[in-house]
């Protein structure tokens, strides 16, 4: 699908940006405007420097969508049915999801959802935690354990790194994430769980779902497994968060 602002098509089917219509909007300076990124990860455009460019069409797919994933893999999402913990402790389906809904993350703080992310599986794989609801795309972020050390972790590398080079999120510039095996320890709103993790069946058509929240950790609960959502360490600092439970957030 098209991404649109107030009823302009400003990136089309094939995820081309309309830079006449996209150049002079107020809602594109700022942080989101201005901020550059890597030139080599740019996107060529007639408005100046890549990074530029890059962080324009990284901005109106990630606040402005509402929406299909345009990118060839597709983005790291969960299926129809992943219940999402509500800032309120109560629980709601991923597709039910709304804009103006709350829901909390790694720092016991609320998020507020600007919109609910749609795509497909298309060509990545499928996980999930075995003996639980539990199931997301090979590639989406996981906060994990590793002995005395916990972050983000993800099952395919090459997918997560293709989905931050296409630009639909800034991702994790400071560390790479670990790259997960079928025996790990989840974050969960308890504090840990020991998982073993399987493929799990998914034709490429079936719809995925994620959330784009508004500044703040960019985590979430999916049946009460500590996730991403459009993860940014520019933004907040992964790197010394710590979990031991809800509780204790």
């Amino acid at each position: 699908m098209s991404i649109k602002v107030n009823d302009e098509v400003v990136i089309d089917d094939n995820g081309h940006v309309d830079w006449a219509k996209v150049k002079d909007r107020p809602d594109v300076q700022g942080d989101q405007g201005d901020q550059g990124i890597q030139g080599d990860q740019g996107i060529e455009g007639p408005e100046g420097p890549k990074g530029r460019n890059r962080t324009r069409i990284q901005y109106y797919k990630r606040y402005y969508s509402d929406c299909a994933c345009n990118c060839a893999s597709g983005c790291s999402c969960f299926p129809a049915g992943s219940k999402v913990l509500m800032a309120d402790g109560t629980y709601k389906n991923i597709e039910t999801i709304t804009q103006g809904d709350l829901v909390i993350g790694i720092d016991g703080q609320a998020s507020e959802v600007k919109s609910l992310f749609i795509t497909s599986v298309k060509d990545r794989g499928v996980k999930k935690a075995v003996g639980t609801n539990f199931i997301w795309s090979d590639e989406h972020l996981i906060w994990v354990k590793r002995e005395d050390s916990q972050y983000f972790g993800v099952f395919s590398m090459p997918n997560y790194k293709r989905e931050v080079q296409e630009g639909w999120m800034t991702g994790l510039t400071k560390r790479d994430p670990f790259v997960l095996t079928e025996h790990e320890t989840f974050a969960h709103k308890n504090g840990w769980m020991d998982v073993t993790v399987q493929d799990y069946p998914a034709t490429p058509d079936t719809p995925l779902y994620n959330l784009v929240l508004e500044q703040g950790s960019q985590t979430y609960f999916v049946e009460d497994f500590l996730v991403g959502a459009f993860v940014d360490d520019t933004l907040f600092d992964y790197q010394n968060a710590e979990w031991e439970g809800l509780n204790n957030a």
